[in-house]
């Protein structure tokens, strides 16, 4: 059997433990839903979960859609939607304490934020995954700011399986995912396709979004969001030198 046979392979034991990077609250569940089903107890951790010390009056944009008020800590509604959500899929939740830059701007927004590499660092060392999947980073900037993260907590090492997947619904403006593999074919990494093992009840990964009841108004009309997942599925990626 030649080398070919293996390319986009997880090695045996790699999904044992898995540990799933999302920059939001909900991003998991979009973009990994089916994964998730199909390798319950897979810990996701959120990078950008925490409350701002106060939001701005009038809300952001986004917080607005979502049909959020002055006065709400919008924050943790979505704390409690992803609680159900991760249960739907069977997966836990962790959180840092980080704020996202709609609430709380950072001056380089796509840039590691401060204490993020150590914080997801102290995580890995406590639960010690098999396996890491980390986001590709596709235009939103939490999104690449995590993913910028994610790169250097791998570079520190480990010995673990490392997976990346495309940002949804990012991965269909035109353009965008062709301009990330670039960057990082500039950077000396290569991108391949991998063929991690997922569920197809897709039904249930759509149940499983639902429960961000807030969140819908904003991402499934805009984006035809449902039928985009259920057609185009989910893409993981493995990034090698």
């Amino acid at each position: 059997m030649g080398q070919e046979a293996e390319w986009g392979f997880e090695q045996p034991g790699d999904l044992d433990r898995v540990l799933l990077l999302s920059p939001h609250l909900d991003d998991a569940i979009i973009s990994c839903g089916a994964f998730l089903l199909a390798h319950p107890g897979t810990t996701v951790v959120t990078l950008f979960a925490a409350s701002p010390a106060a939001y701005s009056n009038p809300l952001n944009e986004h917080d607005q859609v979502c049909g959020f008020v002055p006065g709400d800590d919008t924050m943790a509604v979505r704390r409690a939607e992803d609680d159900r959500a991760l249960a739907v899929v069977g997966a836990r939740p962790r959180r840092l304490a980080f704020c996202q830059n709609s609430h709380e701007s950072r001056a380089d927004p796509i840039a590691i934020p401060v204490g993020a590499a150590d914080s997801i660092a102290a995580v890995i060392e406590e639960l010690d995954p098999t396996a890491v999947l980390a986001p590709l980073g596709l235009l939103h900037v939490d999104h690449q700011a995590l993913h910028a993260t994610a790169l250097a907590v791998r570079a520190a090492g480990g010995g673990r399986a490392w997976f990346f997947y495309s940002d949804l619904p990012y991965a269909f403006i035109p353009g965008v995912l062709g301009a990330r593999l670039a960057r990082l074919h500039k950077q000396g990494i290569t991108a391949s396709p991998a063929a991690l093992p997922v569920s197809h009840d897709f039904d249930r990964k759509w149940k499983a979004f639902c429960e961000y009841t807030t969140q819908l108004p904003a991402m499934d009309a805009p984006w035809r969001l449902r039928d985009r997942l259920a057609r185009a599925g989910e893409s993981y990626w493995v990034l090698q030198p």
